[in-house]
């Protein structure tokens, strides 16, 4: 929030090469540390340039909206995380 601000959210979406379907999120500090805290996201921010630093993952939710996974594989290995749900 920083930085990636909601004007900047698009071009970010573009240059990330996401789908339509995708949703580039923002909000105040607090709120997005909020978030990420909630998703137990790991990261480290560059109080000089406000940079987040953040492991590219992806969650699987299970039937009732819970994270079950979070994963960084490739699609074989999201597959088979998929399976054990």
């Amino acid at each position: 929030p920083w930085r990636d601000t909601p004007a900047r959210l698009a071009s970010l979406a573009a240059d990330w090469r996401l789908g339509a379907d995708a949703a580039v999120l923002s909000g105040d500090v607090a709120a997005v540390n909020a978030a990420l805290d909630r998703w137990n996201v790991p990261r480290a921010r560059d109080a000089a340039n406000g940079q987040l630093d953040h492991p590219a993952l992806v969650y699987l939710l299970d039937a009732e909206g819970r994270i079950a996974y979070a994963a960084n594989g490739d699609a074989r290995t999201l597959g088979a995380l998929l399976e054990r749900l």
